[in-house]
């Protein structure tokens, strides 16, 4: 029996980087962070702030979006790159009083975000 013929134009070229990176294109944390324009940077300054004065309003707010969409992590991940850019401006500033250098620099970044951040934890 053959194949029904299907409607939609049919294509075997993929782009480069599909073909390279297969998981790269699945990833919905990596295709949140291409689309500037749909992170939620102001909730995610809202939770730092509210992490550091008041974490009962952060935690009841999580629940509230455990109880509404049945997950605990966020969709969005403008989180993690506020975290990373604190991360690096801390580098910054220790590499620039400390006078370690630009090498330094690039090392404690290195260790802080791939081992410490990513790795670990």
């Amino acid at each position: 029996m053959s194949e029904p013929l299907s409607l939609l134009p049919q294509s075997n070229v993929q782009p480069r980087l599909r073909r390279r990176f297969p998981r790269l294109r699945r990833s919905a944390l990596w295709r949140r962070l291409l689309r500037w324009r749909q992170l939620d940077f102001e909730f995610a300054s809202w939770q730092m702030l509210y992490l550091l004065v008041s974490p009962r309003h952060v935690y009841r707010n999580i629940y509230y979006h455990k109880q509404t969409k049945n997950q605990w992590a966020r969709d969005d991940p403008a989180f993690m790159l506020i975290q990373v850019l604190g991360i690096m401006l801390a580098t910054l500033a220790y590499s620039v009083l400390g006078g370690v250098g630009v090498h330094g620099f690039v090392k404690a970044l290195v260790q802080l975000l791939l081992v410490n951040y990513m790795a670990v934890g």
